[in-house]
């Protein structure tokens, strides 16, 4: 099963309840579209334009892959799949309320964010939700973001993937050492 947005610029939302069922539509066009004993994956053409997707997690505890390379969203936990193509310019994947892991690998063309949804915190405290980039082997930064539990992860030859309201950052399952805020020369102490 599939669908298929507009040439125009497109917001397009999907939301899976179980891995054969959910909902779709594109904003601001009718009608919002229930899906059942779809199977999997549910495929999203953005067709043309500048094209961003949303795909809802639920509110419980879940744990979702982003495969930017293989261009999918699966919530492991709730069973949903949802495959998109290079047409799609930008995706926001909501968490949602739980404390969930969202294991990442980032896309070389698709802009990604992740949002992790209730509970707020900041960054690297236990008990919220978990953002795993898997990189490949390949060399990492992080970009402090404008708020506590915010930031930018970027892989060498990948896009930036910009996250909000995560509790605990890792790098290929590994947390992730902020840097101190109070050392200004950014040296390691013995």
């Amino acid at each position: 099963v599939g669908i298929a947005a507009t040439g125009d610029d497109d917001d397009i939302v999907v939301s899976p309840y179980d891995a054969t069922s959910g909902t779709a539509r594109v904003t601001g066009k009718s009608p919002v579209i229930n899906y059942d004993e779809a199977g999997a994956p549910l495929q999203v053409d953005a067709l043309g334009g500048q094209d961003h997707l949303t795909v809802n997690a639920t509110t419980a505890d879940d744990t979702v892959d982003v495969d930017g390379v293989a261009m999918t969203v699966t919530n492991a936990t709730g069973g949903g799949v949802v495959a998109y193509g290079a047409d799609t310019e930008a995706l926001t994947v909501d968490a949602r309320n739980g404390r969930d892991l969202i294991n990442i690998t980032p896309a070389t063309a698709t802009a990604i964010t992740i949002l992790g949804g209730d509970p707020i915190g900041r960054l690297q405290q236990s008990g919220g939700d978990v953002l795993n980039v898997v990189t490949g082997g390949a060399a990492f930064a992080y970009d402090k973001g404008p708020e506590a539990d915010a930031g930018r992860a970027t892989v060498t030859g990948s896009q930036a993937v910009s996250f909000d309201e995560i509790e605990l950052l890792q790098f290929d399952g590994t947390p992730f050492i902020l840097p101190d805020d109070f050392e200004p020369n950014d040296s390691i102490g013995t």
